[in-house]
């Protein structure tokens, strides 16, 4: 830290240290969020993070697989632990007549995470190319 502070100071610019933030008397940290997705703990991962955790979907390649569709997590980014989740997708809502003409951007569906991998139960490939983000709900 001392450091950051003298490149501060040297660069004109003002450095300083947030406190801590905890919840049920533990540290908030990007480990404890892991740690409680790695384990299903949905809840969890909600109350350190302040919202619903989402997935990214950009830049992800679809293609059907055992009656849904199927896409390989990047290996950066954090999923859920395996297991099936109610989640809401929110897709890109340039091609509205694809949706049905109803400006849709979200639907409700069931994804199944397995060994690094994101199967979502939506209608088309189409759809599920559409899809930018995945929301878990709890």
């Amino acid at each position: 830290m001392k450091h950051l502070f003298a490149f501060a100071e040297q660069n004109n610019f003002k450095c300083c240290c947030a406190d801590d933030v905890e919840f049920e008397g533990e540290r908030i940290s990007s480990t404890r969020i892991r740690d409680a997705l790695a384990g299903g703990n949905l809840p969890l991962a909600k109350s350190l993070i302040g919202r619903d955790f989402s997935y990214d979907c950009t830049g992800l390649e679809w293609k059907e697989e055992d009656g849904c569709f199927c896409a390989s997590s990047f290996s950066q980014r954090i999923l859920p632990s395996d297991g099936t989740y109610d989640v809401i997708v929110k897709t890109a809502a340039e091609d509205s007549v694809e949706l049905n003409a109803a400006m849709l951007n979200t639907m409700h569906v069931q994804c199944r995470i397995s060994k690094k991998k994101i199967y979502l139960f939506v209608p088309t490939l189409r759809f599920a190319q559409m899809v930018k983000e995945i929301i878990f709900k709890e």
